[in-house]
């Protein structure tokens, strides 16, 4: 019962936060809101208009680029970060810090960094490094690099996350078993492929569905690095991006919420494999 008291205040503030506001959005899936205006409902109308609507599907085409731009980078490089940390005996507590430093920073002040650095013009940070190798000051904000500059910065800001969590699982692993297969002959690249990483695979899955549930909802950087335009011919015109322009701009928070549970659940489907496919029982 003292256990439930405490938990009430929780409770109420979850509800309130996330369960209403999931309710409501929902309910507004079947109107046709305006923001300031009555609504109307108009059942299914929203949701028939979602399949038809390409403007959506780029915009989910997008998102679905993007990650795979941004999360399989930082879950390879997380790791090997990880082992690097893991090995270490001086300057661990140094080097976690120095990587997790951009996860804690403003992702608004970051993205302003960046747009400073990757300026188009010749005197910009990048566009200097690039000179010196004898290459000509890129357009990173163009049509051809703009999804690519979001996800750099995208996986400069999530790496030491991954970090994180698989140097916490590196942790977990009993060294026993390492010493053991030393041992017995084993390589370090055999006994990183069976039985470091099958032990990862719990730390894996996690850092996937996190990572990848992020980047499919990647807005705040777009904003930032492009304001409400989602980059030149919607380079970067993630769906989040584009369910803020429909609700906000065209004014059409009924459709917006439609668009915004379609991405719900894909990302639930796509939770879930990942789930299935990394976290299988280890022999």
């Amino acid at each position: 019962m003292f256990v439930w008291i405490i938990l009430i205040p929780i409770l109420v503030q979850y509800t309130l936060t996330s369960v209403v506001p999931m309710l409501i959005s929902f309910f507004l899936t079947f109107t046709d809101w305006n923001l300031v205006g009555t609504w109307n409902f108009v059942g299914l109308d929203n949701w028939k208009r979602l399949f038809s609507d390409w403007a959506v599907w780029d915009s989910l085409k997008v998102s679905v680029i993007y990650a795979l731009y941004s999360v399989i980078p930082t879950v390879v490089i997380g790791l090997l970060l990880a082992l690097a940390v893991n090995t270490r005996k001086k300057g661990t507590a140094f080097f976690k810090s120095a990587w997790f430093f951009p996860v804690i920073t403003s992702v608004v002040v970051v993205a302003s960094i960046w747009k400073w650095m990757f300026t188009a013009e010749a005197d910009g940070i990048i566009n200097q490094v690039l000179g010196i190798f004898g290459i000509e000051p890129q357009f990173f904000f163009g049509t051809r690099l703009a999804l690519i500059t979001v996800a750099l910065l995208g996986i400069y800001q999530s790496v030491g996350t991954a970090m994180v969590y698989y140097y916490a699982g590196l942790k977990g692993i009993d060294t026993n078993l390492h010493e053991a297969a030393k041992v017995d002959g084993c390589t370090g690249a055999q006994v990183f492929f069976h039985i470091t990483l099958p032990l990862l695979r719990p730390t894996m899955a996690y850092v996937l569905i996190t990572l990848t549930s992020g980047a499919l909802k990647v807005f705040d950087s777009v904003y930032t690095l492009y304001n409400q335009t989602g980059g030149p011919q919607n380079a970067a015109n993630t769906l989040v991006m584009h369910v803020y322009r429909t609700g906000f701009f065209n004014m059409q928070m009924g459709y917006a919420s439609t668009i915004a549970y379609l991405l719900f659940v894909i990302i639930m489907i796509i939770s879930v494999i990942q789930y299935r496919v990394t976290n299988r029982d280890v022999e």
